[in-house]
């Protein structure tokens, strides 16, 4: 029965029936390798400077947060990729719901909230962050699906949320707009 409750729930809160193994695989990409044809993409792109530009811009927070101190480096990661703009998937990719690899959002500079959590979690693990200190969470955001990057700080006993919504870094307990909180990864 317990079971079947899970499932439901899981179904209730997720609006689909699985979490696609594609979707999961996005989490091992940490690196960011430009295949030939990405970069003869970039170069017929009339956006080519803006892109090179967010390379560059994260080539320097990977290197700028390599050494900091892990708040500093999630306080880093979530103020960079929030700078990108916010669109959803309907109008990037012409689909209800499409989960963007981290190269994919840096390429087109925006994205939807799995995007952002994407690029936030994959980011932090390139710069040495446990991956049993990161999960990201399906919840609800003023009444809609949202996913968030959470930062499980063992030391402290508290989890700190990394949010496309807001630069500011809280704990758990302090995002009471976050409602139904569901693990995902």
């Amino acid at each position: 029965m317990k079971l079947i409750f899970t499932l439901v729930l899981f179904l209730f809160v997720t609006n689909s029936w699985a979490l696609s193994f594609e979707r999961l695989t996005l989490l091992d990409e940490v690196d960011v390798y430009m295949t030939p044809s990405d970069k003869r993409m970039i170069e017929l792109s009339p956006f080519k400077t803006e892109i090179k530009k967010r390379f560059l811009d994260y080539d320097r927070l990977l290197v700028n947060a390599k050494d900091k101190a892990t708040h500093k480096k999630i306080t880093l990661v979530n103020t960079f990729f929030n700078k990108f703009n916010y669109t959803d998937d309907l109008k990037r990719y012409n689909k209800t719901d499409y989960w963007a690899s981290k190269k994919e959002f840096l390429l087109y500079g925006s994205g939807d909230c799995e995007d952002y959590a994407i690029a936030k979690y994959t980011t932090l693990v390139a710069l040495g962050l446990k991956r049993t200190h990161l999960s990201l969470y399906k919840t609800l955001y003023k009444g809609k699906s949202h996913i968030v990057v959470i930062y499980h700080d063992n030391q402290e006993k508290k989890d700190y949320v990394l949010d496309s919504n807001s630069n500011k870094i809280l704990t758990l307990v302090k995002r009471s707009d976050l409602k139904k909180l569901v693990k995902l990864v």
